[in-house]
């Protein structure tokens, strides 16, 4: 074999390490992005917008098993074997994340070893709004807290 010329070997490492430093920051930037998309996935929107949504949503489809104040106590609900999850207490919620109630509520309670008598949504309602959804019920533990608070008072 014969030895590669000084130039060819410096032009080589050159390109090499030019290749690297402009590839690195763009694969690099992809992902993070993907790890964005992926940390996004296990948090519930916060904006007033998407509560609202989340609550439109919430009164159409859960509403008759969880009930308006979100108590499991729905005209439907009375009826189920387990009750349907009383979301008022944050320690009832029962999910780790944002992402296990988006699953719950896409794929249904069996999905997650919970009641089969909780329905899979994801065929009437689309991702954003299981997640609008999942912003609404985060928000009851603390409207339950207010509205005891004001009916105290």
């Amino acid at each position: 074999m014969k030895p590669v010329p000084a130039r060819v070997a410096v032009g080589v490492l050159l390109l090499s390490s030019l290749c690297a430093l402009l590839i690195r920051p763009v694969a690099a930037g992809k992902a993070s992005d993907e790890h964005g998309k992926q940390e996004a996935l296990l948090h519930a929107p916060t904006d007033s917008a998407s509560v609202v949504a989340g609550q439109k949503s919430y009164v159409k489809f859960c509403v008759p098993c969880h009930g308006v104040s979100g108590h499991g106590d729905g005209p439907a609900g009375a009826a189920l074997k387990p009750r349907p999850r009383d979301f008022t207490s944050a320690k009832n919620l029962k999910s780790g994340n944002d992402g296990e109630l988006f699953d719950v509520i896409q794929n249904g309670g069996a999905s997650k070893k919970l009641s089969p008598m909780m329905p899979a949504w994801g065929g009437s309602l689309n991702k954003t709004q299981i997640w609008q959804v999942v912003a609404y019920l985060k928000g009851f533990p603390a409207r339950d807290s207010l509205a005891k608070a004001h009916a105290a008072n």
